[in-house]
């Protein structure tokens, strides 16, 4: 049974409101921008205050939205309420709880504020059973806390066994991780993908005298343009890399599996190790002469998604 205590969100969460539905209020804005002018016109109605309606009318939208959603955090299970016309109650069981997975942009960081997603076990679609946009850290702590209780509470007492210790990335090994990445090939595909759009938009007349130019340059000059879309490539692979498993941190506790990664938005993915279906262990050629390789524990659950695959990510030297 769940608790009659319901709880909203963090009234920053209206801007999630918003901006999720951005491109439908940006379609209601284009459709009646049109009708809407005339009909002030008509009127006598100055256009000013007729749009000020319009962005106050959206404003009251949201904030019902907004107050429609609460949640409940009961003694056996997760509750949540959506809804504004056609209501929507989420039930979730603690113990069906397959990964939360929390998000935290790091102008968020001063407030204790985060987004959470939970996965049950039986989810099969690719968006999370629920979200909570914006809340205190201290709702995934009362939530944590909860599971732990349920799976222990299920499972017969053991031996305790020697915390294993905790795996932080070295500086080096995320570096050359980060330089042995393949990904500058897709870089450079787009870089190439884009200098076409270009070509379609310039002059021909401009091409052919830019083509005229190269072509009495040295050969020099064309090498170093082609070396600089390299480099550029690398650069924004190693730094796309680097912010995203910065800090990089694997930890078990209770019987889970926690990381933590990023630079510019702090993840953390927490999944049971009872709910591990596999291991998985990845090496491309350049990352077996460094000794680097990439761990997978494949799970049910999408929550730990990278490229939208199931598995949490961890690179190790072995």
């Amino acid at each position: 049974m769940t608790s009659d205590t319901k709880h909203h969100l963090n009234p920053l969460s209206l801007f999630y409101f918003l901006f999720r539905h951005l491109w439908d209020w940006l379609f209601i804005v284009i459709v009646t921008v049109g009708p809407l002018y005339g009909f002030l016109e008509k009127h006598g109605i100055s256009p000013i205050l007729g749009f000020a309606a319009l962005v106050v009318l959206i404003i009251f939208a949201v904030t019902i939205r907004y107050l429609c959603f609460t949640f409940e955090i009961g003694t056996d299970m997760l509750t949540i309420n959506s809804g504004v016309f056609i209501k929507k109650h989420t039930h979730i069981p603690y113990g069906r709880i397959q990964t939360i997975q929390h998000s935290q942009w790091f102008f968020l960081k001063p407030f204790r504020l985060e987004k959470l997603q939970i996965e049950t076990a039986g989810h099969d679609d690719k968006s999370p059973e629920a979200v909570l946009p914006l809340v205190s850290e201290s709702i995934r702590d009362t939530i944590e806390n909860k599971r732990v209780q349920v799976s222990r509470s299920n499972v017969t007492p053991t031996a305790t066994s020697p915390q294993p210790p905790t795996y932080l990335i070295r500086p080096r090994d995320l570096y050359i991780f980060a330089l042995t990445s393949l990904g500058i090939f897709p870089l450079i595909a787009i870089l190439l993908a884009l200098y076409g759009k270009l070509q379609e938009m310039i002059p021909k007349k401009v091409i052919n005298s830019l083509t005229s130019e190269l072509i009495h340059q040295s050969l020099i000059i064309v090498a170093l343009i082609g070396i600089l879309i390299v480099i550029i490539g690398i650069a924004g692979s190693f730094l796309s890399i680097v912010q995203r498993y910065y800090r990089f941190t694997l930890t078990v506790q209770a019987n889970q599996l926690k990381t933590y990664q990023g630079l510019f938005q702090r993840n953390s993915v927490t999944i049971p190790t009872n709910r591990i279906q596999a291991i998985r262990i990845k090496q491309n050629v350049i990352r077996q002469l460094c000794h680097l390789s990439t761990i997978q524990a494949l799970a049910a659950s999408s929550a730990g998604d990278d490229e939208k695959k199931q598995r949490l990510n961890g690179d190790a030297r072995c």
